[in-house]
């Protein structure tokens, strides 16, 4: 007797094999995944990883727009990312100090002189020695606001404020 082969059969046969190597796929292992791109950025401190699922993300901040798209091409290139979520930013440039500068002792003198003329500030006399203004004379107290900023609009280290003020 012969067996005639049934073809539902071997198509159930194959659908099942096939199902089965799929479902053996095994998911990504994140500690692996971790491990490897943090090798790959080991030279960009302040970036951080986290993989979720095969999905990694970078937190942190860098130097420079490049040094984002750097990282980001690193950790794709690592086999069994499925994606990259870049989450880093470009560190805020450094805001430099404003230069205080001081002038030399004769300019310092020129410049209080001027600005006595222009506040019409008279009987004070302004000596200047290491870039600090000392002021003496006698004033009225109405006449020591003007005396004081005319002063300090030269830029000396310090004014030293050795007046006789009157009502």
């Amino acid at each position: 007797m012969k067996r005639h082969s049934n073809p539902i059969l071997h198509l159930l046969l194959v659908l099942a094999l096939l199902t089965t190597v799929a479902g053996c796929k095994k998911k990504p292992d994140d500690a692996a995944l971790t491990k490897s791109i943090q090798e790959k950025l080991q030279a960009m401190p302040g970036v951080s990883v986290a993989v979720a699922e095969g999905v990694a993300t970078l937190t942190g901040e860098v130097d420079s727009e490049a040094m984002i798209a750097q990282a980001e091409a690193a950790a794709k290139g690592v086999e069994g990312v499925k994606s990259v979520v870049n989450s880093l930013t470009v560190k805020p440039a450094p805001v430099p100090e404003p230069a205080v500068t001081f002038s030399p002792d004769d300019s310092l003198k020129t410049a209080v002189e001027e600005n006595f003329k222009k506040y019409n500030v008279s009987g004070v006399t302004a000596s200047v020695q290491n870039g600090e203004i000392t002021l003496t004379g006698n004033v009225k107290r109405s006449q020591l606001q003007d005396i004081i900023k005319a002063a300090n609009e030269a830029k000396p280290k310090k004014v030293n404020n050795q007046l006789n003020i009157s009502k």
